[in-house]
């Protein structure tokens, strides 16, 4: 049967700093990582207190009290409260050099574990999925990739650049997870390396070729071929998510409960959603609230979404929704609103500006419509949502 793998997704701007030391000063020797007394831990002067003052934060984990660190006179300090680690941390008669394994800790999701000595808490920092992407540009900051975050895992060598726009080469992850337990780095593409467990390698060639391919790990497969699932954190076709909802998500024994749309999305970002546990609820157009039991019964929900509002479903595969789209449209276009008054666009713009307020899922086209197939540009003739559907199956996203 035919499958479908189309996300809608909305991109964060900004990418987040930090001061940065020099490459040369770095020892790319494995032993580094351990917690010897000689050794300072860079990622101690990343730690904060946490917002809720629950523990401290470190990239995307949050260090559960209490805890504690040892100093360059090999005195260990027990950590009770945030306070006691700052106060401990800006003391200056003291050097707080690493922390004291095993440590528990909790990660953005809300799943906790435990850490048992400083590489393992330097990979884990360095596969955090960056808080703040932009994909507008050539850079996207660098984190670890791996089979135990992703269904992708990077290979070296690959490329890096600096802020300030050196080029690094990274020969092995050792030094990888060291340089990004230091200071922040991005990936330089298409100098980066994906290979999925068929052993293929990708090569993305820009930050949003990037968060595509990451988006292509997420187990979001509906086999029917009329199934076509929007997806853009509160919806799920034409219909609302009522939260919480339980997600099994990658790398996670037992499911997790999804408390909003932002968690959602970050999951999705990173391409670990590995499916429902259901039972979940959803609420219909109507505000009716649908307890789905099964995916066979949330196939069904779905496939009956988009025969209403089939000028969406054509949308899907356009500049839109995404960076290499299969099609461009035809212009003018007409079609029906909700109410049945009959709308007229001539360009993109203005079907971005209704997609905006959300009604465009009520929209129906009056066909035949026209689209201009990408790369041969040959005009195809759409009479049917069905035509659609054969359309997007077709179409190869890259």
């Amino acid at each position: 049967m035919s499958k479908h793998f189309f996300y809608i997704f909305i991109f964060l701007l900004g990418l987040s700093s930090c001061n940065i030391d020099e490459f040369d000063q770095i020892d790319t020797e494995t032993e580094t990582f351990q917690p010897e007394v000689d050794y300072v831990n860079n990622l101690i002067s990343r730690a904060i207190r946490s917002s809720s003052d629950e523990g401290i934060e470190l990239a995307c984990l949050t260090i559960q009290l209490p805890f504690s660190v040892i100093d360059e006179n090999q005195l260990i300090h027990q950590i009770q409260s945030p306070d006691d680690f700052t106060d401990l941390v800006s003391d200056s008669s003291l050097a707080i050099i690493d922390f004291v394994y095993p440590l528990s800790v909790r990660d953005e999701l809300g799943i906790f574990f435990h850490l048992n000595d400083l590489w393992e808490l330097a990979s884990t920092t360095a596969g955090c999925f960056p808080t703040e992407t932009d994909t507008t540009g050539s850079y996207f900051q660098a984190f670890d990739i791996s089979f135990e975050n992703s269904c992708f895992e990077l290979q070296f060598p690959l490329f890096l650049k600096d802020e300030v726009g050196n080029t690094i080469k990274v020969e092995d992850r050792n030094t990888y997870v060291e340089l990004l337990s230091i200071q922040t780095y991005f990936f330089h593409f298409p100098h980066v390396g994906l290979k999925n467990d068929q052993d293929q390698v990708i090569y993305p060639g820009s930050a949003e070729e990037l968060m595509n391919v990451l988006m292509d790990c997420n187990n979001m497969i509906w086999e029917y071929d009329s199934t076509f699932v929007l997806h853009n954190y509160f919806y799920l076709g034409c219909y609302e998510y009522v939260f919480p909802i339980n997600v099994w998500v990658v790398g996670a024994e037992e499911f997790v409960q999804v408390q909003n749309a932002a968690t959602l999305e970050h999951i999705f970002k990173q391409g670990k959603f590995a499916g429902f546990a259901f039972p979940i609820k959803l609420k219909d157009e109507e505000g009716n609230i649908v307890e789905v039991q099964s995916e066979q019964a949330l196939n069904t929900l779905l496939n009956n979404c988009f025969y209403q509002g089939d000028l969406l479903l054509l949308l899907m595969g356009t500049t839109i929704f995404n960076p290499v789209p299969c099609y461009s449209l035809e212009f003018p276009i007409k079609c029906q609103d909700g109410q049945g008054t009959q709308k007229i666009f001539s360009d993109l713009d203005q079907m971005i500006n209704v997609l905006e307020s959300s009604d465009l899922i009520e929209y129906t086209l009056d066909y035949p419509v026209f689209v201009l197939d990408y790369p041969s540009n040959s005009r195809i003739r759409i009479d049917s949502i069905e035509d659609i559907f054969t359309l997007l199956n077709n179409c190869q996203f890259k």
